[in-house]
């Protein structure tokens, strides 16, 4: 029995016992199972909803006339997830790696998101926006999503397709909105004995997943995504076995603003590291450097000049947290002396989330006593045009504290750069 075909009393006990278990943090997802289990569902506001093949196929109709049939539904919706449904297929376990893939018509998406107006993340996994007419990108562009702003978009694509193609259909899906953040996503360092560890011909698989990661958008398909802003393009380490094909024209065209990026040169290769930033050099003006810049290298990247062929970039941003907090290395030996000389706008944006156990004040007070504050100083005075040194704090709890003793911390530790006026401190999260 499906949980479609339950009693409605049973569906009742369920929604309501989950709804009152304070552990469980209340009732704030929902899949859309069938209307059995919308009437109860009506009590409780959601905050995130998970769609599947079926409604964008034969459940279509029905997940729409759910939506329409609930306005605290429809008006608490801030997230959706689309995730493609592997085939159920007992005998063959590992049949999913190579056949998940959900195509959707950017007409039924469009109609699904046009009754979720609060909507503020949308999540794709395994699927893609695909054009009503085969092989013509533009074809797109009479169903593109007409919201102001989304604040952020992850997609992850199947390998069965082609990625940077599928990835490029769906952003131009929402070339009409405005994306706080493009989370470029890729589940896995090698496709081909992830994907495709089913006993097949290794090779075969390499061979076709590389003609398919080859298929790019023609340089006249590009241009549709002009209107397009992309406030941060997010690229995961995993990414860079699909992304760049993508990532080098959205920030050439000025589509994407910033590009945050978590460097792994053991997962990506020195060669290939430098090669992506060359291909943007003249272009690429904001970058965001995540994680620990590859500080657990074994110095083949080392102090090697990085991001030194960027001649147009002014500003530079590195993303830290704790677990990277009291790591000397973090701020100065791996990731300061890779900075061209043309930057005007140093940020640290210390990360604190919650989901650590020591209270960030403390984690704070063993970053004061074991950073290498010296070799940042001198980094700063290699900067012959910089204006500002940023910090700032993303936390979750003592907001207020914690961005007092940022502050108080980056003023004691640079006077010079106190006294001249270039400290900045953030009052907002970012």
């Amino acid at each position: 029995m499906s949980l479609a075909d339950l009693a409605q009393e049973l569906i009742d006990q369920i929604i309501d016992s989950y709804a009152a278990n304070p552990e469980g943090g209340g009732f704030t997802f929902l899949s859309l199972i069938s209307r059995a289990w919308v009437p109860r569902s009506r009590r409780y506001r959601f905050a995130s909803i998970t769609l599947y093949d079926e409604d964008f196929c034969a459940n279509h109709s029905a997940t729409c006339a759910i939506l329409d049939g609930s306005d605290s539904i429809r008006s608490s919706i801030k997230r959706i997830s689309i995730v493609a449904r592997p085939p159920e297929d007992p005998g063959h376990s590992n049949a999913w790696n190579t056949e998940c893939r959900t195509a959707i018509e950017p007409q039924k998406l469009l109609q699904l998101l046009q009754r979720m107006p609060r909507l503020e993340e949308i999540n794709m996994y395994d699927c893609a926006v695909e054009p009503p007419i085969l092989g013509d990108a533009s074809s797109i562009l009479a169903h593109c999503w007409d919201a102001p702003a989304v604040q952020h978009v992850l997609y992850s694509p199947s390998f069965v397709g082609s990625p940077v193609l599928d990835a490029f259909h769906t952003l131009l899906f929402f070339r009409n909105t405005r994306i706080g953040e493009l989370h470029l996503r890729g589940l896995a360092p090698n496709p081909v004995t992830t994907y495709f560890a089913d006993g097949g011909d290794e090779d075969a698989h390499r061979e076709a997943l590389a003609a398919r990661l080859a298929r790019v958008p023609a340089p006249a398909d590009l241009a549709l995504l002009r209107p397009a802003r992309v406030a941060t393009l997010d690229m995961d380490r995993h990414a860079y076995s699909w992304a760049p094909p993508l990532a080098v024209p959205l920030l050439a065209t000025g589509v994407a603003d910033t590009l945050f990026i978590v460097v792994y040169r053991k997962i990506w290769g020195s060669a290939r590291v430098y090669g992506f930033f060359e291909r943007m050099a003249a272009t690429l003006t904001r970058v965001m450097l995540g994680g620990s810049l590859d500080c657990e290298s074994d110095g083949i990247l080392g102090r090697q000049p990085l991001l030194k062929p960027c001649t147009a970039l002014r500003e530079v941003a590195i993303r830290i947290c704790p677990s990277y907090l009291t790591d000397q290395s973090v701020l100065h030996w791996t990731t300061l002396p890779l900075l061209p000389p043309c930057v005007e706008h140093f940020r640290v944006v210390v990360s604190l989330p919650s989901i650590y156990r020591e209270p960030p004040l403390h984690i704070l007070q063993t970053w004061d006593k074991a950073m290498n504050w010296t070799g940042f100083k001198d980094a700063m005075r290699e900067l012959p045009r910089l204006k500002t040194v940023t910090f700032e704090a993303v936390v979750e709890q003592d907001v207020t504290a914690v961005r007092r003793e940022v502050e108080n911390i980056a003023r004691r530790r640079m006077p010079e750069m106190n006294a001249a006026d270039m400290l900045r401190f953030s009052k907002q999260d970012c």
